[in-house]
């Protein structure tokens, strides 16, 4: 009986040891479907990195082929228009008319001086201390900004907008003369340059010459509409508003 007990248990342990064997072999399946899963999920992802570095590259490409935005004609940041800024004009108050600075193709911004093709290249080189003028008035360095404005009109005598915005200048240091003669001059030079119009009403607003002030104010207005807004908030006219010709030009009435 132990002869054949021990032959039993023989071939008992033979056949565990054969599922032994096998045992590595089973199992890996579902390891290996874990490897395969994990190379898909590698595989796409590597995909989806090239598309991405591709639409990238496509992007890089078609933005450095455009032109710069000056050369579109977008204007720089710059003073702007028609904001009145003078030492009269308490904060939030609004002071002589400005104009803004050229744009950066050097052509003379909306409702501005136009120039002409045979001045460009003068224009283009008094613009460049005109440009620092206006940066330095609207910081409120007035004496570096009078140096510039004098220097653009002896390199360009006949731009406009340096000799409006020095005439603001003396309007402030109380040189009423050589205000009025710069004004006059812009005007003589752009008649429809609206503003040293409206800076010559308020030249004549701030020592009472309220019908001065009133022909140049409605001189402006014919120009520009907006000049209204100006002159209901600006410090400078608070002299002529309350007189019966401000109120009637600001309803717009003929009598």
């Amino acid at each position: 009986m132990s002869y054949i007990n021990d032959a039993l248990k023989k071939a008992q342990r033979d056949r565990d040891s054969r599922y032994g064997r096998f045992g590595g072999i089973i199992a890996s399946g579902p390891a290996g479907a874990e490897t395969s899963g994990r190379r898909r999920r590698v595989i796409g992802a590597a995909v989806v990195l090239v598309v991405l570095i591709s639409i990238g590259l496509v992007a890089a490409v078609y933005y450095l082929q455009q032109p710069p935005a000056s050369i579109r004609g977008v204007s720089r940041p710059a003073v702007p228009g028609n904001d009145r800024q003078g030492s009269a004009a308490s904060p939030g108050e609004q002071g002589p008319a400005m104009q803004q600075a050229v744009t950066a193709d050097g052509a003379a911004p909306a409702g501005s001086a136009a120039v002409t093709p045979g001045e460009a290249p003068k224009r283009h080189e008094a613009d460049i201390p005109y440009k620092e003028a206006l940066a330095a008035q609207r910081r409120g360095d007035y004496k570096r900004a009078e140096d510039l404005y004098q220097q653009t009109l002896m390199l360009d005598p006949d731009h406009v907008q340096a000799m409006n915005n020095l005439g603001v200048l003396f309007m402030d240091q109380k040189k009423k003369r050589e205000a009025v003669a710069l004004f006059d001059k812009a005007i003589a030079l752009k008649k429809d340059y609206v503003d040293p119009y409206y800076n010559l009403a308020c030249v004549y607003a701030r020592i009472d010459e309220v019908e001065e002030s009133m022909k140049y104010l409605k001189m402006a207005l014919a120009i520009n509409k907006e000049v209204k807004n100006w002159a209901l908030k600006d410090a400078d006219m608070k002299n002529v508003v309350a007189t019966d010709e401000f109120k009637r030009i600001m309803e717009g009435r003929k009598n």
